[in-house]
């Protein structure tokens, strides 16, 4: 992005993490078969403006390997450390997006070998994640706690998903009066049911 933004998805196990650094992954023109393997770090060049830049993406800090099989990095410490620079230095090519629990993040950051850099990138993360903030004032980081999204929140994105698919209008269009998506079919049944406010109401209230 123009700012360099660097990006941190944290949360418990599976608030989707991962799978958002998979969507960033493609949007950045990253193939489905690179993000298919067991590779946990990835990297791509990209071009804004003229300008070069290398997104590094980490999509799962706790399995991030020591070092790197392929070469791409030394070792997790210098990746790590690297990270903490970029975000110091106003001139740095590179971008990050990592994927890491909230408690694990704090301890590798604590773990990295003091120098400025990494002292004020571990200040700022542990506020960020204390205070509730996405962004601290020039600082080009973005922290998105996804723990914090209310779960009724996620209940409504999940649910207009689920009724808004296109293909349950091919259900209606091909549906068979005694036989697939008929009136008396359970599944439209449940579909109807939900796109009530009535029953929507009801299991918002639950969650």
């Amino acid at each position: 992005t123009p700012n360099r933004h660097s990006v941190i998805l944290t949360g418990t196990a599976g608030d989707g993490k991962s799978h958002l650094c998979g969507k960033i992954w493609k949007l950045l023109g990253g193939s489905d078969e690179q993000w298919a393997s067991d590779d946990v770090y990835h990297a791509c060049g990209i071009v804004h403006d003229g300008e070069m830049y290398t997104v590094h993406v980490i999509r799962d800090l706790t399995a991030l390997p020591a070092t790197d099989a392929e070469g791409r990095y030394g070792d997790k410490t210098e990746l790590l450390t690297a990270f903490c620079h970029c975000l110091c230095e106003p001139s740095s090519r590179n971008q990050y997006v990592i994927a890491a629990n909230d408690g694990q993040l704090v301890e590798t950051l604590q773990r990295l070998p003091s120098d400025s850099s990494v002292t004020r990138v571990r200040s700022i993360v542990e506020s960020l994640l204390v205070d509730g903030r996405r962004e601290e004032p020039d600082v080009p980081l973005t922290l998105f706690n996804l723990s914090r999204v209310p779960c009724v929140s996620l209940f409504d994105l999940a649910l207009d998903a689920l009724l808004d698919h296109e293909c349950w209008a091919e259900c209606y269009a091909t549906s068979e009066e005694d036989g697939f998506f008929g009136e008396r079919c359970p599944i439209r049944k449940n579909v109807e049911l939900l796109k009530s406010p009535l029953v929507r109401g009801r299991l918002r209230s639950l969650f």
